[in-house]
Protein backbone atom coordinates (compact mmCIF):
# COMPACT_ATOMS: atom_id res chain seq x y z
CA UNK A 1 0.00 0.00 0.00
CA UNK A 2 2.75 2.15 0.91
CA UNK A 3 6.15 2.25 -0.43
CA UNK A 4 8.24 3.28 2.71
CA UNK A 5 11.94 1.60 3.06
CA UNK A 6 12.20 -0.70 6.32
CA UNK A 7 12.58 0.73 8.71
CA UNK A 8 9.48 2.33 8.93
CA UNK A 9 6.64 3.38 11.02
CA UNK A 10 3.32 4.26 9.67
CA UNK A 11 2.85 6.31 12.50
CA UNK A 12 4.81 9.12 11.85
CA UNK A 13 2.71 9.32 8.13
CA UNK A 14 -0.71 8.61 9.45
CA UNK A 15 -1.16 9.32 13.01
CA UNK A 16 -1.39 12.51 15.05
CA UNK A 17 -2.52 12.53 18.49
CA UNK A 18 -3.38 16.36 19.12
CA UNK A 19 -3.92 17.59 22.95
CA UNK A 20 -5.63 21.00 22.24
CA UNK A 21 -5.69 21.45 26.09
CA UNK A 22 -2.10 22.01 26.39
CA UNK A 23 -1.45 22.96 22.30
CA UNK A 24 0.50 19.63 21.76
CA UNK A 25 0.53 17.04 19.21
CA UNK A 26 1.88 13.67 18.93
CA UNK A 27 2.89 11.16 15.96
CA UNK A 28 3.05 8.00 18.57
CA UNK A 29 2.27 7.61 22.33
CA UNK A 30 5.77 6.70 23.11
CA UNK A 31 7.26 9.70 21.78
CA UNK A 32 7.44 13.47 23.17
CA UNK A 33 4.62 15.29 22.18
CA UNK A 34 5.28 18.82 20.41
CA UNK A 35 4.45 22.13 20.87
CA UNK A 36 1.90 23.42 17.98
CA UNK A 37 0.48 26.61 16.83
CA UNK A 38 -3.24 27.05 17.15
CA UNK A 39 -2.75 29.95 14.53
CA UNK A 40 -1.62 27.56 11.88
CA UNK A 41 -2.98 24.30 13.26
CA UNK A 42 -0.65 22.21 11.30
CA UNK A 43 -0.35 19.59 13.79
CA UNK A 44 0.42 16.74 11.62
CA UNK A 45 3.96 18.27 9.92
CA UNK A 46 5.43 19.11 13.51
CA UNK A 47 9.52 19.97 13.24
CA UNK A 48 10.36 16.45 15.05
CA UNK A 49 7.27 14.60 12.76
CA UNK A 50 9.06 16.04 9.58
CA UNK A 51 12.75 14.97 10.68
CA UNK A 52 11.76 11.70 11.80
CA UNK A 53 10.25 10.38 8.69
CA UNK A 54 13.56 12.05 6.70
CA UNK A 55 15.09 9.52 8.81
CA UNK A 56 13.04 6.77 8.30
CA UNK A 57 13.54 7.51 4.06
CA UNK A 58 17.32 7.34 4.60
CA UNK A 59 16.81 3.79 6.32
CA UNK A 60 17.67 5.17 10.10
CA UNK A 61 15.01 4.67 13.21
CA UNK A 62 13.82 8.39 14.21
CA UNK A 63 14.84 7.56 18.40
CA UNK A 64 13.20 9.17 20.40
CA UNK A 65 10.90 6.35 22.11
CA UNK A 66 10.72 4.58 18.46
CA UNK A 67 13.10 2.19 19.76
CA UNK A 68 10.77 0.28 21.38
CA UNK A 69 9.67 -0.66 17.69
CA UNK A 70 12.75 -1.62 16.50
CA UNK A 71 12.81 -4.07 19.32
CA UNK A 72 9.30 -5.25 18.70
CA UNK A 73 10.48 -5.72 14.50
CA UNK A 74 13.71 -7.79 15.70
CA UNK A 75 11.49 -10.32 17.64
CA UNK A 76 8.89 -10.68 15.10
CA UNK A 77 6.08 -9.08 16.63
CA UNK A 78 3.84 -8.21 13.58
CA UNK A 79 1.75 -4.84 15.33
CA UNK A 80 3.99 -3.52 18.15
Amino acid sequence: MYNLPEPACLYKWQWTTVYLSQQQASTCHRVEAEDISLEDFDFHNTQGAIQARKKMLDGKWPGKGSDYIVTGKQIGRAHV
